[in-house]
């Protein structure tokens, strides 16, 4: 557990040049669920400080941090736990960054219209609906990124790791965007889904945290076996 914690300092030291945006994460959040809703704010926040855990990937390709990793006293296997206890660490506070922002962009614009027109219902089941929704989209790139990663490196890897699931994703989103308004059948299943959903928000939440933790249990698994058969 340890050497666990010091690998995540060592991973957390050595993107010191990156901290800045970090610390910048809440503007982009605010204008997002100003702008859009209040709805966006948590999913955003946890997926925006959630990629900060791919910056030692990038770095290690750059320094060869990886050589530097295997001649010090720790495993190949606490490499990937830490890297994986980063992203958590990351999306912890994604998810208490959102939630405070959620709290104070509801209060300034309560009763107001001037950006939007605002639906969001503040309760604890849209909080842990939305904490949720941002955990599993964050497991689901992860499980699409990590492996590729600890398997081919930043260079070799990142092709699989973002620009597969970016595509991916869009042409789903278009999919559905489209399939409402040309297919009536799907248009009211749809409906029927999201009353579901509002009326169930917080069992439907437990069904998509499960998945999230399915896709997060997968990547760790698979991301093991990578690294422990790359050669360097």
């Amino acid at each position: 557990m340890l050497n666990m914690i010091n690998m995540i300092k060592l991973d957390w030291l050595g993107m010191k040049s990156y901290h800045i945006w970090a610390f910048l994460t809440p503007l982009p959040v605010i204008l997002i669920g100003l702008t859009i809703g209040e709805w966006m704010v948590i999913p955003v926040s946890i997926f925006l400080m959630w990629t900060f855990a791919l910056v030692p990937f990038l770095l290690e390709e750059k320094g060869d941090i990886n050589r530097l990793y295997l001649t010090l006293p720790v495993q190949r296997k606490r490499i990937v736990s830490a890297r994986f206890g980063l992203a958590l660490l990351m999306v912890t506070v994604g998810i208490l960054l959102g939630i405070v922002l959620t709290l104070v962009i509801n209060a300034l614009v309560d009763g107001q219209t001037t950006f939007n027109n605002r639906w969001f219902q503040l309760s604890f089941g849209s909080i842990f609906l939305l904490v949720c929704v941002g955990l599993s989209l964050c497991s689901l790139v992860l499980f699409c990124s990590f492996p590729f990663l600890f398997k081919f490196g930043y260079a070799k890897g990142k092709f699989f790791a973002y620009y597969v699931p970016i595509v991916g994703a869009g042409v789903l989103i278009g999919i559905l965007s489209l399939l409402p308004i040309y297919t009536e059948t799907f248009f009211a299943v749809l409906s029927s889904a999201f009353d579901w959903i509002a009326a169930n928000n917080v069992w439907f939440a437990l069904i998509i945290l499960a998945v999230a933790a399915l896709f997060f249990a997968l990547s760790y698994l698979l991301s093991q076996k990578a690294y422990a058969k790359r050669e360097f």
